[in-house]
Order: C-alpha cells, then sequence, then structure tokens
C-alpha cells in the first residue's frame, strides 16, 4: 500500500484532484486538511494557505497517479510525493478492491 500526498491551492482545486483520481480508480479515498506552508519559491520565502491531500492506492498505480496529478495541477512544480505504508490486513483489502 502507499500514502500518496499533494497540496493543493484551495479545497476545490483539492476535491477536484481527488475526485478525478476517485473516477479513475487510481486511489481508494482521500483526505483534505487546510494547512499553512512556508516554503522558498524563486528567491522568495512564501507563507500560503493551501490544502494537504492525503491518498491512500497500490503501489502499481503510482505512475498513473503521478501523471494525473500533475495534468491536473494548477501549480507550476505541485509536491506529489509516495510514501510506502503497511495497513492493517482489512483495510489493505479494502484499497485493493477499491482500486483498479
Amino acid at each position: 500500500m502507499i500514502i500518496c500526498y499533494t497540496t493543493c491551492k484551495d479545497k476545490d482545486e483539492a476535491k477536484r484532484i481527488a475526485n478525478h483520481l476517485l473516477g479513475m480508480k487510481l486511489i481508494a479515498c482521500a483526505n483534505m486538511f487546510e494547512i499553512e506552508s512556508l516554503y522558498h519559491w524563486k528567491g522568495e520565502l512564501r507563507d500560503e494557505a493551501e490544502v494537504f491531500l492525503l491518498m491512500k492506492s497500490r503501489e502499481d498505480n503510482w505512475p498513473a497517479i503521478e501523471r494525473e496529478i500533475t495534468k491536473a495541477h494548477s501549480y507550476e512544480l505541485p509536491a506529489i510525493v509516495r510514501l510506502d505504508a503497511k495497513g492493517s490486513t482489512a483495510f489493505e483489502k479494502w484499497v485493493t478492491s477499491e482500486t483498479r
């Protein structure tokens, strides 16, 4: 199982990306959290409100998830991160059953 995340400019973008990936059966579920992000971008220190989008899926879906987020995202360079994870047997079975 993998956990994927990206940060989005707002809740609408996060929902749009999550619904797109859910519709393609690339992820089993998504969680959204409002966050404050501090980062360097093009020589400036930025302080921005963003939405953190956390998604659960299967490892073999990673290339398609990365590709689809990149196409759908408004950022020039979105943070798209994959973390390997181990869930309960029942939860991992559910993730597998909900994804292609």
